[in-house]
């Protein structure tokens, strides 16, 4: 049995599919993350590094904004370079994900510069780190404290499957 609607209940209906449409694009996740985590620090550490493979599945480049969480007073994208035999980190003001394409934060390259913890960390311990990207659209990523030697280990198991 079929039922008709009016235009008063089709308008409703509309405006519910809209709603529900744009409340589940808003949550969606932007990038897909793969290995996020941060590289355990001694405990008086007052600065702290994270790395992770962001994936963009879009066909337009993703523009980050802004890093933040409520375990740092402040993060940066930085990029290592090695000139003359001398290692130099400075921070990137722009970064983006191409469409299509990837971001990788890894040591000795681009990564995230975690200042000040509001608490110490230790190998087991995750965080929590928010993405602003300039279209507006946010992604909350959890991020594990690792030992650098344990993340080696695992990258070199990963190469040689």
């Amino acid at each position: 049995m079929f039922h008709y609607l009016n235009k008063r209940d089709n308008a409703i209906l509309s405006i519910v599919f809209s709603f529900a449409l744009f409340t589940s694009s808003s949550h969606a996740a932007v990038t897909q993350v793969e290995d996020a985590w941060v590289r355990e620090a001694p405990p008086s550490s007052t600065t702290l590094a994270a790395y992770m493979r962001l994936f963009n599945s879009s066909a337009t480049d993703l523009i980050i904004t802004n890093i933040s969480s409520p375990a740092f007073k402040k993060i940066e994208v930085h990029q290592t370079t090695t000139k003359n035999n001398i290692v130099k980190m400075r921070k990137l003001e722009r970064v983006s994900i191409p469409a299509h394409g990837e971001l990788i934060l890894e040591p000795g390259q681009k990564h995230l510069m975690l200042f000040k913890p509001n608490l110490k960390l230790k190998t087991g311990d995750a965080i929590t780190l928010n993405i602003r990207f300039e279209n507006g659209k946010q992604q909350e990523i959890r991020a594990e404290v690792k030992k650098a030697n344990d993340m080696n280990h695992q990258q070199n198991a990963h190469t040689h499957h």
